[in-house]
């Protein structure tokens, strides 16, 4: 017999989930406490045996502009079955997510899941319900890389685009250079500039998140400074061992020389290079 337990204590959460394959940063309850849309987390156990654990968002009334404003990247579904061949694992997610579902869409009108990138099976998603198509499946590309497939820093940016090497090369005949400083108020004040594209509702949900991976002290913001004049800025996670480029900006009333932007993010990388030796 399947149960679905709620769990109510954010850091038991923490404790088990950190043991699927599937745990990043971005599932935990230091994360989730810096968004605002309602969440809660789910077991799913078969003889005391913890099989699936979910993390799922509420289309609350008060809340429902959120709903997708806060939708992040591996929010969903966390799987233990390491001991499992990958075609008994494909049929056993497949049977757990269908008990859930089916469990939840009578609760629940409207939900949202944002699948891990080693999750490659998403039938149980096309399937359910079947002939409806109850999902809408939005595929969403992200790049990943391996720095153990690299000796060096200098190693991992002769694999990169020529265009890159190209704005780093040109950025370090400059007069420009960058500091590190975690400073949340001078990078807020900075990507400020961005409120008129973006809008106020991203523009406030970015803020509080950015204010909250301060408090739980998970970023790592660094600057491109002009004559000691802050232009631009990045932000990255950092948890155990994954960094998350997560915000950048810099201010389009300054005229630059170079990209900004490309020399910043090669800095964090060679900082988390230096960081696994």
């Amino acid at each position: 017999m399947t149960k679905i337990e709620e769990i109510k204590n954010p850091k038991l959460w923490d404790k088990i989930v950190c043991k699927s394959n599937q745990y990043s940063l971005l599932c935990s309850s230091k994360f989730l406490s810096g968004l605002t849309c309602p969440h809660k987390f789910f077991l799913l156990k078969e003889k005391q045996n913890i099989k699936m654990a979910v993390l799922i968002f509420e289309n609350k009334k008060k809340f429902k502009k959120y709903f997708l404003q806060d939708f992040n990247y591996n929010q969903g579904f966390y799987f233990f079955d390491n001991d499992l061949t990958e075609r008994k694992r494909n049929k056993e997610r497949i049977r757990l997510i269908n008990i859930f579902l089916k469990e939840m869409t009578k609760n629940y009108s409207e939900l949202r899941f944002s699948l891990n990138y080693n999750i490659k099976d998403i039938r149980a998603f096309q399937w359910f319900d079947h002939p409806k198509k109850t999902f809408q499946i939005n595929t969403v590309y992200t790049s990943i890389i391996q720095l153990n497939e690299f000796k060096t820093f200098e190693e991992y940016i002769k694999s990169i685009r020529y265009e890159r090497r190209r704005e780093y090369r040109l950025f370090t005949e400059t007069n420009y250079k960058i500091i590190q400083e975690n400073d949340h108020e001078k990078f807020i004040k900075l990507y400020k500039f961005l409120k008129p594209n973006i809008g106020k509702l991203m523009f406030d949900t970015h803020l509080k998140v950015i204010r909250n991976a301060n408090k739980m002290n998970f970023s790592r913001i660094n600057f491109l400074l002009d004559k000691n004049k802050i232009i631009a800025g990045t932000l990255f996670y950092y948890h155990k061992n994954r960094a998350y480029y997560a915000f950048s900006v810099s201010n389009p009333n300054y005229k630059k020389k170079v990209s900004c932007t490309a020399p910043l993010i090669l800095e964090q990388i060679n900082y988390s290079f230096k960081k696994q030796n």
